[in-house]
C-alpha cells in the first residue's frame, strides 16, 4: 500500500487559496442515540444516528506585511465554501464559518495563524481523476 506525503495539500476558502499552509485537519462526528428495547431477544444493542457534526483548522505561517495567512481570510468572512485538499485529487468540501482566530508566537519558531471553522451541512468527500 502506498502513502502519501501532506506536501501537496492546499487550503481554499471563499474562493481564496490560503497562503503559507502548514497543516490542516478535519474533524467528522455523528453522535448517536441508543434505541435498545428492554425485550430485545438477540442480545445486541441498536442505535439511530443523530446529525453530522464536522469542523475543520487550519494552521499556516504569518507573514511580515499582514495579521493573516496569505492575506486570507478575515473572520468576518462569516460562512463560505471551504475546500481542504489532500492528495492524488482528493479533498473535503463543504460551508464553514470561521470560528476563531488563535495566534501563536514562539521564541524557537515562526510565529503562525491558527484558524478554525465550524461545518454548516454536509462534508463531501471527493476524488477528481
Amino acid at each position: 500500500m502506498a502513502a502519501f506525503h501532506g506536501k501537496t495539500g492546499a487550503v481554499v476558502f471563499n474562493d481564496v487559496g490560503i497562503l503559507n499552509v502548514t497543516s490542516w485537519n478535519a474533524n467528522a462526528s455523528c453522535p448517536v442515540d441508543e434505541t435498545t428495547a428492554m425485550n430485545n431477544t438477540d442480545g445486541a444493542k441498536t442505535y439511530l444516528a443523530g446529525y453530522l457534526n464536522w469542523t475543520a483548522t487550519v494552521e499556516g505561517i504569518l507573514e511580515d506585511d499582514d495579521d493573516e495567512i496569505g492575506g486570507s481570510p478575515n473572520i468576518e468572512d462569516a460562512d463560505a465554501t471551504l475546500n481542504l485538499a489532500a492528495h492524488a485529487g482528493l479533498s473535503y468540501e463543504g460551508d464553514a464559518i470561521i470560528t476563531g482566530v488563535s495566534y501563536n508566537v514562539d521564541r524557537k519558531g515562526v510565529e503562525k495563524l491558527t484558524y478554525s471553522f465550524q461545518g454548516t451541512g454536509a462534508l463531501l468527500e471527493t476524488v477528481s481523476t
